[in-house]
């Protein structure tokens, strides 16, 4: 329940249900989790509903020192942000907007590390795989079963040996002017 706007109604794949009712992707269920999307949209929580639904709530239980297990009331609240208290947070649109440069920096990370396929940097995980195999969906990427072993073998997205050299060869070479890199 991280989202502060779905609230209770978040689902891991909740994704389409933002969506106009007509829209052509809520039919599209091989692309997403392999499911049609019937859902209607969850509840818009205004502003003045989150911070009515914080005021009320204890957080002195949590500390550093002491862990408690969550009230189930206090749903996905640990703590009251300084944010909170800005006169304004109520009546922004984007109430849990983010970072730019981080969430390029992240998105670039995830995406070199999955494309290169770099141990601990990639989300071509094996259980990454085992799920698209439980969800039924993009059966080539499945784990491929030997027997009672397992194996990842590379993904279609993924560069071979040569390829990443090539790569990794080009990407050396670039000069950019200083203001621009």
């Amino acid at each position: 329940m991280a989202c502060p706007v779905c609230k209770e109604d978040v689902t891991s794949s909740w994704h389409q249900r933002w969506l106009p009712w007509d829209h052509e992707w809520r039919e599209k269920d091989k692309e997403f989790d392999g499911n049609t999307e019937r859902h209607l949209r969850p509840r818009e929580w205004s502003g003045d509903d989150i911070l009515e639904q914080l005021n009320r709530l204890d957080f002195a239980l949590f500390s550093k020192t002491v862990s408690w297990t969550r009230p189930s009331t206090h749903m996905n609240w640990t703590h009251k942000s300084m944010s909170f208290e800005l006169p304004y947070w109520s009546k922004l649109k984007l109430r849990h907007n983010l970072d730019v440069m981080h969430v390029e920096k992240n998105v670039f990370d995830t995406l070199i590390g999955t494309i290169l396929d770099i141990e601990g940097k990639t989300n071509d995980t094996i259980k990454a795989r085992l799920d698209l195999e439980r969800m039924g969906i993009r059966r080539g990427l499945w784990m491929n079963r030997d027997g009672d072993k397992a194996r990842r073998d590379l993904a279609f997205f993924s560069m071979k040996p040569d390829d990443k050299k090539d790569f990794l060869k080009f990407v050396s070479s670039v000069k950019f002017p200083d203001v621009c890199a």
